[in-house]
């Protein structure tokens, strides 16, 4: 029947239908006068459709702060059957969604990219015949909208995707999360156009522990990278807020607290001298959760004020799939694998509250004593990993894990190897290290891919992996 969208759920007719105006020739004629149409008379509503449907043709990353280079917009076909967008329009307009058109009879293919530029398609230099007004995506952020038409009119499939400010050349786009089967659309580690996202921007600075309902709330923030920071002007805004403007500069691996009650906060948890605490201006964080978000200043807007970039974000929650041992109990929401991206509930745990505690234990014997462990009990959670695993991956030893710590998969003619990021634990080193027959083992050398350790074996067969745990005297 040739309908107009099938895929958004618009079973209207069109105009090339062959059941346009072939049914019953003794049946009272259509509204408009015609020969009634085959089938029921249907007009579309969305309506008539209160549920949510996945899309199926999404916008799947941009890059609008890019310099002296080119914006670009990339869609996805999340579906598995080649769909034909010919005709749709791409825009940044919500009042006229018809600036770009995208050629005829363009088809992208299941699991298939396809990438627009500023350039080439629908920019102020452009010669491409759909581009009926130009425009550039704004390094401040805006939206972008994806609409499909039943000629010559718009129909029902329309996308738009709200993105904030952005560093130049940093793309945004969709991070997906399999523990809770949904997305997020958000910076980007390196720009992917014509194929898969890579893993999302992380730090240089990351919420890595939160306190939301006790007599002292706060959060801390750590340094992840191998650079100092400079925090001036940086902020957070939603659920507290507050404004660092003094020059203080975070080292790598260095920890500071944003507290509600400096005092009250000292003469609560008793942290280390030294310990960098921030008082916030206003607000509380909700015990019921919110989100949470890091920004740092970035790109000039009109008035030539600077906007603020995400850093990190942290919808937290009381209710599950969040542990919610956290919510006033007296423990603390930690941040599992602090290299790995935070706003995902299968990376945090509720534990002992530890603010900046963890830049004083410099030992596997320090930590021991830091969470009570009894001597000869090498495995009090009884999940298969002893204490200096559970130490050495900076992991909650009373919390069960049984998550595999090596991956071995095949990827084309090699095998990837893959294991978590470790903790920066001074008197360790850690090896993954690999054997034909068990007796002889060999250390490989790894690289650091978003969240985890990777191994690219080209040159071995199959064999068996282990990691090797060194402890320094």
């Amino acid at each position: 029947p040739i309908f107009a969208n099938a895929d958004a759920l618009n079973f209207e007719l069109t105009a090339g239908s062959p059941a346009l105006n072939a049914g019953d020739p003794q049946h009272q004629n259509d509204p408009d006068g015609t020969r009634v149409d085959m089938g029921a008379l249907y007009r579309y509503s969305p309506d008539d459709y209160p549920f949510t449907q996945t899309p199926t043709i999404v916008i799947n990353e941009v890059l609008a702060n890019s310099g002296a280079a080119s914006d670009w917009v990339e869609l996805y076909n999340r579906s598995n059957d080649s769909l034909e967008i010919g005709g749709w329009f791409l825009s940044d307009s919500k009042s006229n969604l018809m600036k770009f058109r995208i050629s005829p009879g363009t088809i992208i293919p299941p699991g298939g990219y396809l990438t627009f530029t500023e350039d080439l398609h629908f920019g102020a230099n452009s010669n491409d015949p759909g581009r009926f007004e130009s425009f550039a995506l704004s390094d401040t952020g805006e939206t972008v909208y994806l609409t499909s038409t039943n000629d010559p009119e718009l129909s029902h499939y329309r996308l738009k995707r709200d993105f904030g400010p952005s560093l130049e050349g940093q793309t945004i786009g969709f991070h997906y999360k399999s523990s809770s089967d949904s997305y997020n659309f958000v910076p980007l580690k390196t720009p992917t156009p014509g194929t898969i996202n890579s893993p999302p921007m992380l730090g240089p600075i990351v919420i890595s522990e939160i306190m939301y309902h006790n007599t002292v709330e706060y959060l801390e923030l750590l340094n992840v990278s191998s650079k100092s920071i400079s925090l001036r002007g940086w902020q957070i805004k939603k659920g507290i807020e507050i404004q660092i403007s003094s020059d203080l500069v975070i080292t790598p691996g260095q920890r500071v607290i944003l507290s509600e009650n400096a005092d009250l906060f000292r003469s609560l948890y008793r942290p280390r001298e030294g310990l960098v605490i921030l008082e916030w201006a206003d607000g509380k964080l909700n015990n019921g959760g919110e989100t949470v978000e890091l920004e740092r200043p970035g790109p000039l807007n009109k008035l030539g004020t600077p906007t603020f970039v995400r850093v990190d974000r942290v919808n937290y929650d009381n209710k599950k799939p969040w542990d919610v041992n956290a919510d006033g109990t007296g423990l603390a929401l930690r941040k599992i694998e602090e290299k790995a991206y935070g706003n995902d509930s299968i990376n945090w745990l509720a534990s002992p509250p530890s603010p900046g505690l963890y830049d004083t234990l410099e030992s596997f014997e320090d930590w021991q004593v830091f969470w009570n462990l009894e001597p000869g009990d090498d495995d009090p959670d009884r999940d298969g990993l002893t204490n200096m695993f559970e130490y050495a991956f900076d992991r909650n030893p009373f919390a069960v894990d049984y998550s595999e710590l090596i991956k071995v998969r095949r990827s084309g003619e090699y095998l990837r190897v893959i294991y978590p990021l470790e903790a920066r634990r001074p008197d360790l080193e850690i090896q993954l290290e690999y054997s034909a027959d068990l007796e002889e083992w060999s250390s490989l050398q790894t690289e650091i891919i978003g969240s985890q350790n990777e191994a690219d074996i080209t040159e071995l067969d199959s064999g068996y992996y282990r990691i090797r745990i060194l402890k320094f005297p």
